[in-house]
């Protein structure tokens, strides 16, 4: 769990502040499938954000502001035990049964210095690092909300992962699927269907 935190979590802010080269981006991506029996509404509050989850455990992972530990707890749909003091700055991770399957959400508060340059990366492309365990396969542009935000999608010898990114006043999020190929090396037209329905239903809230 900790390394997928440090993978996913972190080092998005850092990653998205690249050199600008020329890409056609795409806006406003297809509505997602309706929503089957398979997956909940998740809602927690106070993070300003609602998404369907797979119905399996969620748990929250975050820092512990006063002890500077990570802290991982299994939490209900409105995370209603978590302390006002742990808003912004969490990891909601769910997994199938089987664990090929794994869904996230990042919440990051961004330093008021690197907030426009962060804004503007979104619209801007990511370079492939040839030194990066993951290869870029992908990627477009958008808006949710007027609200600027990037999809990403990674390929690793082990893995697929689609990532979307939205960076909305002072907090990002990272909303993250990724296939575990270990099992089978091919990903399915269901699994890809879960993976887009997952990102796709992330919308906006009140805090």
């Amino acid at each position: 769990m900790k390394k997928i935190l440090a993978a996913c979590f972190v080092p998005a802010c850092v990653a998205l502040i690249g050199t600008p080269i020329a890409i056609t981006l795409q806006t406003n991506p297809a509505q997602a499938q309706t929503r089957s029996t398979g997956w909940q509404s998740f809602r927690p509050q106070r993070q300003g954000f609602t998404i369907q989850m797979p119905k399996a455990a969620i748990t929250r992972m975050g820092l512990n502001p006063k002890t500077f530990k990570l802290e991982q707890t299994t939490i209900d749909l409105t995370d209603s035990a978590r302390p006002k003091t742990h808003d912004g700055d969490t990891f909601y991770i769910a997994q199938t049964q089987n664990k090929s399957m794994s869904y996230s959400i990042g919440v990051t508060r961004i330093p008021p210095s690197v907030r426009k340059s962060l804004k503007a990366s979104m619209s801007r492309p990511n370079r492939s690092d040839p030194n990066s365990y993951q290869k870029l396969i992908a990627q477009q542009s958008f808006t949710l909300g007027g609200h600027p935000g990037k999809e990403l999608t990674y390929r690793t010898g082990w893995s697929f992962k689609k990532q979307r990114m939205f960076v909305v006043n002072d907090l990002m999020y990272t909303v993250t699927s990724e296939y575990t190929t270990l099992r089978n090396p091919k990903i399915s037209r269901a699994h890809q269907q879960s993976m887009d329905y997952f990102l796709r239903s992330f919308k906006l809230a009140q805090r």
